[in-house]
């Protein structure tokens, strides 16, 4: 009987391929049609961002990745997301489609084959989804935490200027 790993080592490729096509058209049709066009990474920062933090994600998954290793793989494509203002469940959503796509690559027989290398897969991919999830709030976390430290210091500056407060660090 045939191993998630091997399932997916077989077909890394197309497996890669397909996934990253599904993420890239979750953009606008204008914005996903320069993104799976324009293949210059630095012309592109965003498709490149993402192609290669979802190909160490299958790269990870057909090699028996930990989760924290899975959670780094796919760490720079749910950062763009975050920055993106994605909703979470937006944000998240395409990493479902890996199911479907390996099933597809690989022979599986759609949603009702739920044989053990199969049904293993979807709690990898049940898994990966969590980490995505959890990595989209803790950027998400971090963005309002520097808004928060950008507007504190805007009014602090404001104060400052009309001299109702002044810094003690430069007063000494």
């Amino acid at each position: 009987m045939p191993t998630v790993e091997s399932l997916i080592a077989g077909h890394k490729e197309s497996i890669t391929r397909q996934w990253i096509e599904v993420a890239l058209k979750t953009y606008p049709a204008e914005t996903a049609s320069f993104f799976l066009r324009e293949k210059d990474r630095f012309a592109n920062p965003v498709a490149g961002s993402l192609s290669e933090s979802l190909t160490k994600v299958i790269d990870g998954l057909a090699s028996q990745a930990s989760q924290n290793e899975l959670s780094e793989c796919l760490d720079a494509a749910i950062r763009v997301r975050a920055v993106q203002s994605f909703a979470p469940s937006e944000a998240v959503s395409f990493i479902f489609s890996l199911k479907q796509i390996i099933r597809d690559v690989t022979g599986g027989q759609g949603d009702n084959d739920n044989s053990g290398p199969y049904r293993q897969l979807d709690k990898k991919i049940d898994e990966l989804v969590l980490l995505g999830f959890d990595k989209y709030m803790e950027c998400r976390e971090k963005i309002f935490e520097l808004r928060a430290y950008e507007a504190r210091n805007r009014v602090f500056k404001a104060f400052e200027k009309a001299g109702l407060v002044s810094d003690p660090e430069q007063t000494n």
